[in-house]
């Protein structure tokens, strides 16, 4: 049975940076990013937002005999 994961698209000021990332590079994108806006002090600024997207949901039906 395949296994799916959600992907993430991360926006900053409604433009988006980073797309299908999954939920472990979404992490560490997110951790950068934020690191990066704090140490320019751009946070204040700076609108950062992301989207989940869900894998697509697999109809599984039976075969015919």
């Amino acid at each position: 049975m395949d296994h799916y994961e959600p992907s993430y698209h991360i926006y900053l000021n409604d433009t988006c940076i980073k797309a299908n990332l999954n939920p472990t590079e979404f992490e560490k994108e997110m951790s950068r990013i934020k690191s990066f806006l704090e140490l320019t002090n751009l946070e204040n600024i700076a609108n950062i937002d992301y989207v989940r997207c869900e894998p697509p949901s697999r109809l599984m039906l039976e075969g015919s005999y």
